[in-house]
């Protein structure tokens, strides 16, 4: 049994929700409340992570929490829109990818990815 359990990836329990915001929001709704409201909804143990995109700053936060989702903190990781993990397809099909292999879920709320 407990061979079994160091065996598991991802934590059983938790979920991270990402939010990342460009300096300038045009847009009329808040990925935060949608993303709070998902986590709160489904009875989720979820931490939040919320970054501002600035000219620079090389999203900090995502690759903090990328580490966190390699070493098997998070079972699922939530974001509000495709576009605010990654302005890239290439980018954004290789770590969906890699987040697969690992047995992490990926969520996007927009676009209704993996949401159950």
């Amino acid at each position: 049994m407990l061979l079994r359990n160091k065996l598991k990836k991802g934590n059983p329990y938790k979920s991270a929700l990402y939010c990342c915001l460009s300096g300038v929001n045009s847009s009329k709704t808040n990925p935060k409340v949608h993303l709070l409201q998902y986590g709160i909804d489904h009875n989720l143990k979820f931490e939040f992570f919320n970054e501002v995109e600035t000219p620079g700053n090389q999203r900090r936060v995502k690759r903090d929490l990328i580490k966190k989702l390699r070493n098997g903190e998070y079972r699922e990781l939530i974001v509000f829109k495709l576009d605010h993990w990654s302005n890239f397809t290439s980018e954004l099909s290789q770590e969906i990818s890699e987040l697969s292999d690992l047995g992490i879920r990926f969520i996007s709320l927009y676009e209704n990815i993996g949401n159950m």
